[in-house]
């Protein structure tokens, strides 16, 4: 059975100034921050600190390699900036987020072409290399591998040769050259020694055993895996010790000493568990199944296998997918469930051939953008060469299948396409037809505002029209007509009878005169005009005071910033005075209060009164005038009004306009 490649970390370069990545005292440099200033030697320490956490508390290292981002754009820090990304997609491949890793780094490159070394500027490559290769577009790893080569070549940096020859030991393992990955494999682990760097001492005997597997030689794979779990532990790298274990669970698999799979297979999901690393669950699982199977334990082999299957879709893992149908279909075989066996070895077949498929196209699409014309013309031969043969391999194997699956794939496609086209014509049409009847809610909101307005200008101008032709007309009048009788008086000699109903004539012709005055001041009052709103509403209720029937107490806040027009003064001054006559007219109070507050460019009308109260329900249905002027009057000001009563309890009206003041 073919090897999987179970666990391939990624060891970016990460900018250091050291030749290997130094494991520091973190309580010594956490101290450190204390008494550092806010310069570039704090951003280095947060580098520092960092690099301590990354391979066992993940999540701390990403919060102090934030810190040092934020420090160095404050600072226009380039170096740290170009350090921080180099740190933290580290963390963010080793957690499976490609993506966000493969776009820092392409945005290191622009960084480090215009600001950095060139040292800087292999590594920037060298990282983006990396992500392409666990995005596994092979020949974009490679030609991002090859220009950091050209980089590192005329600059010189042993570290930097050993991580990329790491990485290259990756990229043919991934393209099933193990002969070439041996070759990089074994350069990686001679410059690891003679520089004395532990840390990629240990990744290079791992990815040696992972070839001595590919190569069919688990016997010189374990002396590997030996030698790296003792670095593993010693640097508490858990990455690197998770990756190990299920290497040597998979090495004692090839071995066929099934009994010494459990307890590699176990420590390594525990610890692929406590790191959240899908891929690692998945291959110990796999491990772990092939265990049970051994035993002739299908059940408990099935278990696993089915959390390996479950763990590889969760994660979109092709690869560890196809192996747990593959073991899924060995343990149907081993219970003689042939048609179960049948199924697996479909499901495992196709998605071999549809992930082999799709690496071609990708890297065939990836060779348009080669800086090299030779070398594309080489590897695009080469790619159609395997093409060629796996398409061969298809048509004898799985031909009529591969046809079927690919049918319905196009039909699936094509009614997807389909139903997405129709779903998004629906949408586009219900919104146009909400953006038709909100268009129309908004002319007939405007129709009303326009007839509101005429309604109340309308109302405004005739009592204006009516309060000159009181006073100006009938008032003179009956200011001459009381000249006239004053006059007649010298001229008629009466009894004392007759005096008497004189001037008792004189006194009606006189209360004749007030009420006049006191109706054309109501129709438009003067100080309305001449004082303004506050000094108007002040006057009323003090005028509603002095009848004697109800105590008016009027408080107003703010009025001195707010100078509205005379139609809005005259709006307000209605509102207040149509409140103050419902109470007159139906609440049976004696007490009163008026309240204006302007503040923040919203005007608060509040008016209470202690009488009996309602139920304001009945509002809903009211047919009173007056009620309907109130709420024209607030609804053409864009106001909200709010009634709080209820039966012997008085009532509150609370209105809010939003006004602009003076």
């Amino acid at each position: 059975m073919r090897t999987a490649i179970s666990l391939l970390l990624l060891w970016v370069i990460c900018l250091q100034s050291s030749p290997a990545q130094e494991y520091l005292n973190r309580d010594s440099l956490l101290d450190q921050l204390t008494y550092l200033d806010l310069d570039t030697n704090m951003v280095l320490l947060y580098i520092s600190i960092g690099q301590q956490f990354e391979n066992n508390a993940p999540d701390s290292a990403i919060y102090y390699y934030l810190k040092a981002r934020d420090l160095s754009e404050r600072l226009g820090y380039r170096t740290g900036t170009l350090k921080y990304i180099s740190n933290i997609t580290y963390v963010y491949n080793a957690q499976g987020k490609y993506e966000e890793a493969l776009d820092l780094n392409l945005h290191s490159v622009e960084l480090a072409t215009e600001h950095g070394t060139p040292i800087q500027l292999a590594a920037c490559l060298g990282n983006v290399a990396n992500s392409y290769l666990l995005m596994e577009r092979y020949e974009k790893a490679i030609d991002y591998f090859l220009q950091a080569s050209e980089v590192i070549g005329e600059n010189g940096n042993s570290q930097y040769q050993c991580i990329l020859f790491n990485n290259l030991t990756i990229v043919y393992l991934k393209l099933k050259q193990p002969g070439r990955a041996m070759e990089y494999a074994s350069q990686a682990i001679d410059i690891a020694r003679e520089t004395g760097d532990m840390y990629n001492l240990g990744i290079s005997l791992d990815n040696q055993a992972i070839t001595h597997m590919e190569l069919n030689a688990p016997g010189n794979a374990l002396p590997c895996l030996e030698e790296a779990l003792q670095i593993a532990e010693n640097t508490e790298n858990l990455y690197l010790k998770e990756s190990v274990l299920i290497h040597f669970a998979q090495t004692y698999q090839l071995k066929g000493e099934f009994e010494k799979i459990r307890t590699y297979a176990e420590r390594g999901l525990q610890l692929a568990r406590d790191l959240e690393d899908i891929s690692g669950e998945t291959n110990a699982y796999l491990n772990m199944g092939y265990y049970y199977l051994f035993k002739n334990r299908t059940g408990e082999a099935l278990k696993y296998a089915h959390s390996s299957e479950k763990a590889a879709l969760s994660a979109d893992l092709g690869e560890q997918l196809a192996n747990a149908y593959l073991l899924l279909g060995q343990i149907s075989f081993a219970k003689k469930d042939y048609n179960e066996f049948q199924k697996y070895q479909i499901k495992h077949d196709s998605i071999e051939n549809l992930a082999i498929n799709d690496r071609i196209l990708k890297n065939i699409q990836d060779l348009d953008t080669k800086y090299d014309t030779e070398k594309k013309v080489r590897q695009i031969n080469q790619l159609e060469h395997d093409r060629s043969i796996q398409e061969l391999r298809i048509s004898q194997n799985r031909l009529l299948l591969i046809i079927l699956a690919g049918v319905i794939f196009t039909i699936l496609v094509v009614g997807f396409l389909l139903f997405r086209s129709n779903r998004q014509k629906q949408l586009i049409l219900n919104q146009e037809n909400e953006l038709h009847e909100r268009r129309i809610a908004e002319l007939e909101t405007e129709k009303q505002l326009t007839a509101t307005e005429a309604m109340l200008k309308g109302q405004d101008d005739e009592r204006k029209r009516l309060a000159r032709d009181l006073h100006d007309g009938l008032g003179g009048m009956l200011s001459g007509i009381k000249l006239s009788f004053m006059n007649l008086q010298e001229l008629i000699n009466t009894c004392l009878d007759d005096q008497n109903k004189y001037d008792r004539n004189l006194d009606m012709l006189d209360g004749a005169i007030m009420e006049l005055r006191r109706i054309a001041h109501n129709l438009m009052p003067e100080v309305l005009m001449q004082f303004g709103l506050n000094n108007s509403v002040n006057d009323l209720c003090d005028n509603i005071t002095r009848n004697g029937t109800l105590n008016v107490s009027y408080q107003s806040t703010g009025l001195e910033q707010f100078d509205p027009d005379q139609p809005t003064s005259v709006i307000i001054y209605r509102i207040v005075q149509e409140l103050l006559n419902n109470i007159l007219r139906h609440a049976s109070a004696d007490q009163a209060l008026v309240q204006l507050d302007f503040y923040n460019n919203n005007l608060g009308i509040t008016v209470e009164d202690n009488g009996s109260g309602f139920d304001t329900s009945l509002l809903k249905t009211s047919a009173g005038i007056g009620w309907s002027n109130i709420q024209y009057r607030v609804e053409y000001l864009m106001g909200k009004i709010d009634v709080q009563s209820a039966p012997d309890r008085g009532t509150t009206v609370n209105i809010d306009l939003p006004l602009q003041g003076s």
